[in-house]
């Protein structure tokens, strides 16, 4: 028969089985939940990591972008600055040939082919009032030389006058009744040709002077 210590002996082992058995239990939710906050925060920390290396990758890109574009911008100021001193250079040495051109022997004629190519482009009729305004440098030779090739090109109702002294060279044609003018100054000539000239420098230090 079994006596009451060994009852009380039975229970008390009762009792500790099942207070173990609930402590393993707390334990391992304890632990669960441990797990599952290190884990959570884990990934928080690994997140915010990401998202500060992220930040620091756009930052430091942006700032090679500015500084590229930084240097993009001086580079073509440099360039442009280059090419206006080499085109007012370059215009300032044309401009001395002009003038070096409007006092030889070939100017007069090379001028009165020009207006005969101009008239005949125009379709000017020859029965056209022609007024004719001449730059002042050798205008007199160009004069007899243009009077004599609108004479023999059958060109009778026209007028030259002497035109402004600043001009290089060239003409001015206006035709009242086909309410025409047209200019070919040196002058003119030179200035069209700037926008190309600032390409071709633009394009050449561009290049590295290879084109």
């Amino acid at each position: 028969m079994i006596t009451l210590e060994e009852k009380l002996s039975q229970f008390e082992e009762l009792i500790n089985v099942k207070v173990d058995r609930e402590n393993k239990l707390k334990l391992e939710e304890k632990q669960q939940e441990i797990n599952a906050f290190l884990n959570n925060e884990k990934t928080t920390i690994e997140e915010n990591a990401k998202r500060t290396v992220k930040l620091s990758i756009d930052r430091i890109n942006r700032q090679k972008q500015e500084k590229i574009s930084t240097v993009m911008q001086e580079e073509k100021r440099e360039i442009l600055i280059l090419s206006e001193n080499f085109i007012k250079t370059l215009t300032l040495k044309i401009e001395d040939k002009c003038r070096e051109f409007t006092l030889g022997e070939k100017y007069p004629k090379f001028i009165a082919n020009i207006l005969l190519n101009v008239l005949s482009k125009e379709s000017v009729s020859k029965e056209n009032q022609i007024k004719i305004i001449l730059a002042s440098a050798n205008f007199n030779e160009t004069r007899k030389e243009m009077t004599e090739a609108l004479s023999s090109n059958g060109y009778l109702n026209y007028e030259i006058s002497e035109g402004d002294s600043n001009y290089l060279g060239g003409f001015i044609i206006e035709v009242p009744q086909m309410n025409l003018r047209v200019t070919k100054t040196l002058e003119n000539a030179i200035n069209s040709k700037r926008d190309d000239i600032g390409q071709f420098m633009q394009n050449y230090v561009r290049d590295g002077g290879t084109n």
